[in-house]
């Protein structure tokens, strides 16, 4: 049994809305302290002793908020530093040129080609990179031949620094279409010429392609590619090559070239034709060639961070539509145009990089931001919150301690919330009834918001109260995941394993008087299959288990009004229910043994096979346990199904609860058999139709009643033990196998009787929809929490449609195998010791093929035939069941088919054998299937005018 933990790690945590009085660090409330007694030491020395220690206790108690206090410190100090390293290092560059040429990675290059970004690449398939729907689009653009515009501008842009091996290949464009995600025209046209291999073999163009993807518009394009190609090289380029389109060269050549002053001697334009019908859709939306007005603010560049302060500024009046956000500022006053003069030295930084009255207010910002922290930091270290103060009064009889604080304020989980309200009240009344020998409560509170936690406050003023933290599970965790309808067994491909859920956050040595938690409640039916209640109620259980002592109770209190997890925290341990408030003293050693294991049925909570299997050591509390409730069809697998048990080694009592309708002549073959007998009432299925199979399968829960039993395995009576399961008494309730989906199978599972279970099961009898309609269904939506064993336990005789042959032949080998390895053979369909013993009459039957074995069914027989004879007679046939074998038999004959069991020759010895007052069979197949007929129109007179042949 693997040792289940709480995992780790997640995004998420609770959060509050704080009060004033109420302390996030430490999740406590602040409480008033009597102000100290005057020192004897005062003065400068008093005063940094007394900081001193101050200093000592917060870093004892909270040493990651020292530790995040001084680094919050220190970074900004070094950001100050760097603002004014940035200005002394501006001047030096003012007077003493460039940084040198090692401190950039691409130094060598001296030139700039430009590939200006129109679209983004939006397909997952690189193969259609010239298919306009794999592009995009603007209305404007959406004419034929546009993707293949695009893809000149890359090859033409690779090709351009294909020839100058001293240039820097940039493909400019932001992420300017919204609705096309987090993608940029840069990235779009960066990937298509990679997987074109338009970069070649040679890694000397590859090396040289970069991105720039902050730019909006055409102008933009040009200004951060500039700014680009001084980040990567430490210099401005000697000669810039554009390529874009050929009716935008005016724009790019004339406009923005001179908008950045760069000599019109050194810039080249390499222009594509559009793709018909562009330029003049483009002018019609107001996007193509427009006059351009400039701006008197100078060009920012030597920092990408500033990039977005100068958009506008330079840009002139028109706005390309495709880029520029609404309310770009658009400066009316004419500017002064650069001079050429400004790049003759193309590697010297532009003149007006920072302003000096936006440099001085950054830094005067900055100051302003220091002098807060410093002060914040100093603050706190001389008032910190409670936990200091809770190390000093809890030896005082303080009503606070620290246990943990919220660190993540982000948005609650809505999975977490709980729309339960608090009956202060009734938690008053809960709180009465348990400490009537303590006067002051230690409390851990568990998903309570910081309103409710005030109104805890006010309520028990002399408790003192601690606030557990626990991380949201993770959302890709579902209840599917946690109950997988199959895992991998035998190991063959994979270990199964469960995922980890966040572990509760809480001061190990403090131990909890009580721990109230609020679960959520959801109004859907599948409420009770719900990861944050499970992972809250887990929580529980874990602070409940480490934070008590040796005999050191704790109680735990649920505000919700679903009823918690019944198998986890059991009723027996239930002191008080009051409305939604569900107070519990656990045993303490059975809650630490429960959660040991996986949290679902993700993991087997029971090994495949093993050296050695646990041991019970209450034997006489233990018992085997079915139920009747028609006699005719289950007492003789009732009987079989003892003997097995005996044959397999166990001594553990049998117990089987029978109805009124099962008469003496049956009992006493149940009682030699070994069964002990308790006759109960039945319980109607309210859900179910009159005289339907299912109408009285509630009476199941009797078996709840068995109180002189701590631990029951309930087994169907159609099922044969063939391996000693004793070891399944020391699992706890509910442990069995897997159904289908998340559900488990209820023909073997291991229950803890108590009349508590047994009436939450009938009081929510008409409230509870099974999923199938039967007690299997019922139980499943009470008790979702169930721990899976090995399918080996309670192996179904059936072959699903999909197993191919390999799994087929696996399955017949399991039946037939001797000596065994199934433990427990569960007979679905028709039973065996209903058909004939030469062979399973599921064969006959095309509905009921699925579950034919003739090898399960020759090991029923082997235990039927080691029962004496005078148990074997409860197993005879009626009359009505061999016509009813016949007309089968007729009928797969009729359909031919191709098994050919239908062919078999009967040698049963009890087909001859009656024990009935009527027993020629044979006669009710002149009327088998018409609904008016009965055994009871068998009279006297009719059966005397019947043939003897």
């Amino acid at each position: 049994m693997k040792n289940q933990s709480f995992g780790s790690g997640s995004p998420k945590s609770y959060h509050g809305y704080p009060r004033g009085d109420f302390d996030l660090e430490s999740g406590s409330f602040r409480k008033s302290f009597r102000k100290p007694k005057s020192s004897s030491r005062i003065g400068p020395i008093g005063m940094m002793i007394s900081v001193a220690n101050r200093i000592h206790y917060f870093y004892k108690l909270h040493p990651v908020a020292v530790f995040l206090s001084s680094l919050a410190f220190g970074v900004a100090i070094l950001i100050v530093l760097s603002m004014y390293e940035s200005r002394i290092r501006m001047m030096g560059f003012r007077r003493d040129g460039d940084l040198s040429s090692g401190s950039y990675p691409l130094a060598n290059l001296r030139n700039l080609v430009m590939v200006a970004g129109h679209s983004i690449y939006t397909s997952t398939s690189c193969g259609k990179i010239d298919s306009e729907d794999s592009w995009f689009l603007e209305p404007y653009q959406k004419h034929p031949g546009q993707a293949a515009t695009f893809l000149a501008h890359i090859q033409e842009g690779v090709e351009s620094a294909a020839k100058d091996e001293g240039a820097l290949l940039l493909f400019s464009g932001g992420e300017t279409r919204k609705d096309a995600g987090p993608r940029s025209e840069a990235q779009s046209y960066w990937a298509v010429a990679e997987s074109k291999g338009w970069f070649g073999k040679q890694d000397n163009i590859r090396s040289r392609a970069h991105t720039e993807e902050h730019a909006r518009d055409s102008f933009e394009n040009l200004l951060f590619s500039v700014c680009r190609f001084r980040e990567l090289t430490g210099s401005y380029p000697q000669n810039i090559t554009v390529v874009s389109y050929d009716f935008k060269k005016e724009r790019f050549a004339h406009l923005h070239r001179l908008a950045i002053g760069f000599p019109e001697e050194r810039f080249f334009y390499t222009g594509t034709p559009a793709a018909p019908g562009t330029k003049e859709a483009a002018e019609k939306d107001g996007i193509g060639f427009l006059g351009w007005s400039t701006a008197d603010d100078a060009i920012a560049c030597g920092c990408r961070i500033e990039m977005r302060g100068v958009v506008g500024a330079a840009g002139g009046g028109h706005v390309e539509a495709r880029h520029r956000p609404v309310g770009s500022p658009v400066y009316g006053n004419k500017r002064r145009p650069h001079k050429s003069s400004d790049f003759k030295q193309a590697d010297k930084p532009f003149n007006n990089l920072f302003p000096e009255r936006n440099s001085a207010w950054k830094i005067y910002s900055l100051k302003l931001v220091l002098i807060i922290i410093v002060c914040g930091t100093f603050l706190t270290l001389l008032h910190p919150p409670a936990a200091y103060h809770n190390e000093q009064s809890l030896h005082a009889g303080s009503r606070f301690m620290d246990v943990g604080w919220i660190w993540d304020k982000s948005k609650p989980d809505s999975r977490y919330l709980s729309n339960s309200n608090v009956d202060w009240a009734r938690i008053l009344k809960c709180a009465e009834v348990m400490d009537s020998s303590k006067g002051n409560m230690k409390i851990g509170l568990l998903n309570f918001n910081i309103s409710e936690i005030n109104h805890w406050h006010q309520l028990l003023p002399n408790a003192g109260f601690s606030v557990i933290q626990l991380d949201y599970a993770d959302t890709n965790i579902t209840w599917d995941v946690l109950y997988p309808e199959w895992i991998d067994e035998e190991e063959e491909s994979e270990v199964p394993s469960c995922p980890k859920l966040p572990e509760p956050k809480f001061s190990k040595g403090f131990r909890f008087d009580l721990i109230a938690v609020k679960l959520p409640c959801g109004s859907s039916a599948s409420w009770s299959r719900d990861v944050a209640r499970l992972h809250l109620q887990l929580a529980a259980a874990k602070v409940a288990a480490v934070s008590s002592g040796d005999h050191y109770p704790v109680h735990v209190l649920f505000v919700t009004s679903c009823f918690p997890i019944p198998n986890l925290f059991t009723c027996k341990n239930l002191v008080m229910r009051e409305g939604d408030m569900w107070l519990y003293k656990p045993d303490l050693q059975l809650l630490k043994e429960k959660l040991l294991l996986p949290v679902g049925s993700c993991e087997l909570a029971l090994p495949l096979e093993a050296k050695e299997r646990p041991h019970s050591y209450t034997p006489h509390r233990e018992a085997y346990a079915t139920i009747l409730h028609s006699a005719n069809v289950y007492v003789c697998g009732a009987i079989a199904a003892a003997q097995s048990i005996r044959l397999a080694g166990s001594k553990r009592d049998l117990v089987i609860l029978v109805d009124e309708t099962v008469s003496d002549h049956h009992r006493s073959g149940l009682e030699a058999a070994g069964w002990k007998i308790k006759t109960i009432t039945r319980i109607r299925n309210p859900m179910a139709e009159r005289d339907a199979y299912n109408e009285w399968n509630y009476s199941k829960f009797r078996l709840w009643q068995l109180t002189e039993y701590d631990k029951v395995i309930f087994i169907d009576a159609d099922l044969l033990v063939l391996r000693n399961i004793d070891f399944l008494f020391t699992m706890p309730e509910i442990t069995a196998t897997g159904n289908n989906v998340t559900f488990f199978n209820s023909g073997v599972m291991v229950i803890e009787p108590s009349n508590c279970t047994f009436q939450l099961l009938m009081d929510h009898i008409n409230e509870i929809e099974s999923y199938n309609g039967g007690d299997q269904g019922y139980l499943n939506e009470v008790f979702t929490w169930w721990h899976r064993i090995p399918r080996r336990m309670n192996f179904l005789k059936h072959f699903w449609i999909g197993d191919e042959k390999e799994i087929k032949e696996m399955k017949t080998h399991l039946f037939g195998a001797d000596p065994p390895v199934l433990y427990v053979l569960h007979y679905l369909g028709l039973k065996p010791w209903l058909c004939f013993r030469d062979y399973d009459c599921n064969w006959n039957v095309d509905i009921m093929q699925e579950f034919a074995s003739d090898v399960a069914h020759t090991t029923w027989w082997k235990v039927h035939d080691a029962m004496p004879k005078h148990l074997q007679s409860f197993c005879l046939l009626r009359s009505k069941q061999k016509a009813a074998l016949e007309w089968d038999r007729r009928q797969a004959k009729k359909a031919n088919y191709s098994d050919g069991h239908w062919r078999r020759k009967i040698t049963d010895p009890r087909l001859k054998k009656c024990f009935e007052d009527f027993c020629y069979w044979q006669s009710m197949l002149w009327h088998w299937g018409d609904p008016n007929w009965s055994d009871e129109n068998l009279t006297s007179s009719s059966l005397a005018n019947l043939p003897s042949s």
